[in-house]
């Protein structure tokens, strides 16, 4: 069986995509939707990557967190992706989500045109600093330690601090557009060398986890 958009898209093989959509699910879904369609005037044929439909849901739980922590979608789509879309929502900061903070880490290292849409709402600001970024959570155990263990492993490889990724982000107006020199002026520039050791590190994560290409920045 073939899925509706693969054979919407069969004679071109399928559509690059074109937007990685970086959200924590606790949105309502109308207004995701919305975000979407009010950023986008072509949102109707626009690409869009988002996790919840490009993901294999429907898989049980140990062969879907496998899949994740074997081919970690999420880094790879970022990369395939020319731009990110970022969608806050007024209930939950996305970045005490594990996965939403690994995407922001793939958006700047990937040095991806970065929207942000979405009103992050007092609810989703007043929240301990402990939980946002290296102590942010997934669903079960086993991926918050898997999206941990990179993360902590990126950042020390770069020399960077999350929280210079994540203030900006969430103090944005909805609408604001961060491109990859405006990051690149806050963080440190990379070697080719570490930019091949951080992509080794983010796929040999999964060994590890079980156990317990581009320009530089200007």
């Amino acid at each position: 069986l073939l899925g509706r958009a693969v054979l919407h898209n069969l004679e071109t093989h399928g559509l690059k995509c074109q937007t990685f959509v970086s959200h924590c699910w606790d949105e309502p879904f109308y207004e995701f939707l919305q975000a979407l369609r009010d950023q986008y005037a072509d949102y109707a044929r626009r690409a869009f990557w988002v996790c919840f439909v490009a993901n294999p849901q429907s898989w049980g739980k140990a062969a879907l967190d496998e899949m994740l922590q074997e081919y970690v979608p999420f880094w790879t789509a970022v990369a395939e992706c020319s731009n990110v879309l970022i969608v806050r929502n007024r209930i939950t900061h996305i970045y005490t989500r594990g996965w939403c903070v690994l995407e922001l880490v793939a958006a700047v290292f990937h040095r991806r045109t970065i929207t942000v849409v979405g009103d992050p709402g007092l609810d989703s600001v007043w929240v301990l600093d402990s939980a946002i970024g290296h102590g942010a959570t997934c669903t079960n155990e086993s991926d918050t330690k898997f999206v941990q263990q990179i993360v902590s492993d990126v950042v020390a490889e770069w020399g960077i601090r999350l929280n210079d990724l994540i203030k900006p982000i969430m103090g944005a107006e909805s609408g604001t557009t961060f491109h990859p020199s405006q990051f690149g002026n806050l963080l440190p520039a990379m070697t080719p060398q570490q930019r091949q050791a951080i992509q080794r590190k983010v796929y040999r994560c999964q060994a590890s986890s079980q156990d317990s290409s581009s320009d530089e920045f200007s």
